[in-house]
């Protein structure tokens, strides 16, 4: 079976990045449960990518480490027809979602692996201007980190 260049990107970020692996980490981004088959499905282009919800193909752009862009032309289908305007994440959202790339695998975090900690940022309520760059996310999140370990 011919390798498609989605699976030869994947594969080539290492021997972790499995689609077992690779859907985990969609489902830790995007909150959805993703599964393996979903993965296999998008690498072999069996899938009609215009009835995925962006939110799981900017989450698995970025698990490759490609652009939008990149994912569209390399699955061969029409960038402008699945990331229009109005599903494009928001600065807040795009900044949390970065925030947990940088620092989610890190040892000193282990807080950003849990789901429970995921949903309690991405559904902060704030008075005034949220968090948008990583750094203002990491920021929240020692702070909620620091409250909860005074107060558990």
């Amino acid at each position: 079976m011919t390798t498609t260049p989605l699976a030869q990107i994947r594969k080539a970020r290492g021997a972790a990045y499995s689609q077992a692996f690779v859907a985990a980490e969609i489902t830790r981004m995007t909150g959805e449960d993703v599964g393996q088959a979903a993965v296999s499905y998008w690498e072999l282009g069996k899938v009609n990518f215009t009835k995925v919800h962006p939110r799981r193909l900017r989450a698995y752009a970025a698990v490759l480490g490609i652009t939008t862009a990149d994912l569209a032309r390399l699955a061969d289908f029409d960038h402008d027809a699945v990331f229009t305007e109005d599903t494009a994440e928001p600065p807040r959202a795009q900044g949390l979602t970065t925030f947990l790339q940088l620092y989610g695998a890190h040892p000193a975090f282990p807080e950003l692996r849990d789901p429970d900690w995921q949903r309690t940022l991405s559904g902060a309520r704030f008075h005034g201007a949220a968090p948008t760059a990583p750094d203002a996310w990491l920021e929240y999140f020692l702070l909620l980190r620091r409250l909860h370990r005074a107060h558990p």
